[in-house]
């Protein structure tokens, strides 16, 4: 528990002005010295006003002692301040990154359905088979592939270059050591080390730096 008053701010900034008006009492009880010297008929009189002066220079090595004890004060409370802001800053950012892994989900999701999707479309569902009457033609009611390809590779050309998808690779597949994670887990590995990162970013460096 602190021993000094609940605000060590507004402590520091009376006991500077003390110390003001403590050097400046000094500055003129020298002066006033000075001029005993010149006019006193004892020393009595001289030895008075450097006793005055030397109450005055005690006075100001304590509330310079106090200074540096309010300053350690203060940056002790502008350090818990901060982390208090840090946990506050995190937890707005532990939702933003949440959504952000429920988006990576949808969108792991949403790939995988495209590939199932594709499969089911091209697959043999033998349509053909329901048509009572005479064929008019070899695979009549066979779908037309190259057709479908076609429009489905206009369609994740138009993805990639409208929504800025990066063009299909396999890069770096099958090199020992390197397996896919899946959008969603490579996500939530990259919030777990933001959050970490900022769970211990410095955040009291210049504090340290005064406080030397």
């Amino acid at each position: 528990m602190s021993i000094f008053s609940a605000n060590p701010q507004a402590a520091l900034d009376k006991t500077l002005n003390k110390i003001a008006a403590i050097e400046q009492n000094i500055s003129e009880l020298r002066v006033a010295r000075q001029a005993k010297l010149v006019v006193a008929e004892d020393a009595a009189e001289v030895m008075q006003t450097d006793r005055a002066i030397q109450a005055e220079e005690v006075n100001l090595q304590i509330y310079r002692d106090k200074v540096r004890a309010l300053k350690e004060e203060v940056r002790k409370g502008e350090y818990a301040q901060r982390e208090k802001d840090r946990r506050a800053a995190i937890e707005k950012i532990k939702a933003k990154l949440k959504r952000r892994e429920e988006t990576a989900a949808d969108l792991q999701a949403a790939i995988e359905r495209v590939g199932e999707l594709f499969s089911d479309l091209v697959g043999r569902d033998e349509a053909e088979q329901h048509w009572p009457f005479p064929r008019p033609g070899h695979g009549f009611a066979v779908l037309d592939l190259r057709g479908v390809n076609k429009e489905i590779s206009w369609a994740l050309h138009g993805l990639v270059h409208g929504r800025h998808l990066p063009e299909p690779s396999s890069a770096g597949l099958g090199v020992t050591g390197i397996s896919a994670l899946g959008v969603a887990e490579h996500v939530r590995r990259q919030n777990e080390n933001i959050l970490s990162r900022l769970e211990t970013a410095p955040i009291g460096d210049d504090l340290l730096e005064e406080n030397a």
